[in-house]
């Protein structure tokens, strides 16, 4: 006989709840008190580390999260801003598919780019 476990919401919104209070929204606070601006906005940012600092700890708070199948990597191309790329194997070859999602961790000058 086979035991289908049941889904406990109650315990799912707590799991969901800590790792938010816990782990993303301290990264994001600390995420939004980094300067850091599009080269449109701020021309000097390679000298400023900025992007730098903001990279680091997005990279970090990857390396600490990813699933256990996943790589990341820092791409760079000399006077552009560098991109984080994470790769996820998937598990079954017959199903293998690619999947990419591009995001930046610039801000404009008035605000969050997201």
């Amino acid at each position: 006989m086979t035991m289908t476990k049941r889904l406990n919401e109650t315990q799912l919104q707590e799991s969901i709840n800590h790792v938010w209070d816990d782990q993303i929204i301290p990264s994001l606070i600390e995420y939004i008190k980094i300067p850091n601006k599009s080269p449109s906005f701020e021309p000097d940012w390679e000298n400023l580390g900025h992007m730098e600092r903001a990279l680091h700890l997005a990279l970090e708070w990857t390396k600490r999260n990813m699933p256990e199948n996943a790589n990341v990597h820092v791409k760079r191309s000399e006077g552009r801003t560098p991109l984080l790329l994470i790769d996820i194997q998937g598990e079954k070859r017959e199903m293998s598919s690619c999947m990419a999602i591009w995001t930046n961790n610039l801000k404009w000058k008035g605000g969050m780019m997201i």
